[in-house]
């Protein structure tokens, strides 16, 4: 590819390659495929503080806002292809019911004739290097290397071999990863689901939260609530509160239902939590109209009979005035 801006040709389709760091967006217009791909224009800037705190998908999806903004003179209504590094970009187009800021993205990019295709961080060097610009003068202090990374707890490895243990997350996957798109594909596309880095994620409108969930295995579960329910420092939240904080990075099938069932028989909960039932009242006397509205009779026997052959005792009671009589038939 060649490094140096070249003139447009208005009867070939564009392409734009974004890329995004914690710190700022990077973008290249080209055209061409294969060896014959060319720069049109390279363009990078820095995120403002608000922007730093977005998540990860959040920064992809603003470099192709702000790409397609900043190129609109070249591409016009003519066919974009957009590259980037991160798969998630691909449930943008195809989200169904969009929230926040990715809503007001997805209708701001309809305008464009655009198809989003997926592109390996190692073959998008171009963007990437725009993304995260090199101090070339080491005296001068520079924030933007001020880079904070969260490491995983688990590797990706680890955690798609999980998953795979699981038959029906392994379905999905094997859909997913399956060269034929067939209609199983976008059954699962429409609820949401996706892989990046051969992971399975899904996307829920239930949350606050715009960043995709891992979807968690079945023999997994467990212990995904022991460490956000059972930890002593997680203080264990009642049902809701652990959903909302297991949703914020998790999914899978029935979590409400699970979580609920799981707390309920938290032993320490049972023990510990003071019972949010009212008081028993107390015992009010029921008020009588009139005398005889209500009697108590009961017989008892058989008895050793008697010389007149009475065996039974018949007891009526009065419950107005508590009295009684014994009559023995």
């Amino acid at each position: 590819m060649e490094t140096y801006p070249v003139t447009p040709d208005g009867s070939k389709p564009f392409r734009i390659r974004t890329d995004a760091s914690s710190y700022a967006l990077g973008a290249v217009l080209t055209q061409g495929e294969g060896p014959e791909e060319h720069v049109i224009e390279y363009a990078s800037r820095l995120l403002i503080p608000a922007e730093r705190n977005y998540s990860t998908t959040e920064r992809e999806a603003l470099a192709v806002v702000w790409a397609l903004e900043k190129f609109r003179g070249y591409v016009g209504s003519q066919e974009i292809i957009t590259a980037s590094d991160h798969q998630p970009l691909k449930w943008l187009i195809s989200i169904k019911s969009p929230s926040g800021r990715l809503a007001r993205w997805a209708l701001q990019i309809q305008s464009f004739n655009l198809k989003i295709e997926y592109t390996p961080g190692k073959a998008n060097v171009l963007a990437d290097m725009l993304s995260k610009p090199t101090n070339l003068n080491e005296d001068d202090p520079c924030d933007i290397f001020a880079v904070s990374a969260d490491f995983p707890v688990r590797k990706s490895k680890d955690i798609r071999q999980e998953q795979l243990k699981d038959e029906e997350l392994k379905k999905i996957i094997d859909c997913f990863e399956n060269s034929s798109k067939d209609e199983s594909f976008g059954n699962w596309t429409s609820r949401s689901y996706l892989m990046n880095q051969r992971i399975l994620y899904r996307y829920s409108l239930e949350v606050e939260t715009e960043e995709a969930q891992l979807v968690v295995p079945f023999q997994e579960r467990e212990r995904v609530l022991q460490q956000y329910h059972d930890v002593p420092t997680v203080g264990h939240y009642g049902a809701e509160g652990t959903y909302n904080k297991v949703a914020s990075r998790y999914y899978f099938p029935g979590m409400r239902k699970y979580i609920a069932e799981y707390v309920k028989n938290c032993p320490d909960c049972n023990r510990y939590k003071p019972s949010n039932q009212k008081p028993t009242g107390l015992l009010r006397t029921p008020v009588y109209a009139q005398r005889f509205e209500t009697l108590a009779i009961d017989l008892f026997g058989p008895l050793p009979e008697t010389s007149s052959g009475k065996k039974w005792i018949l007891m009526v009671e009065k419950n107005l005035y508590k009295m009684g009589r014994i009559v023995c038939p």
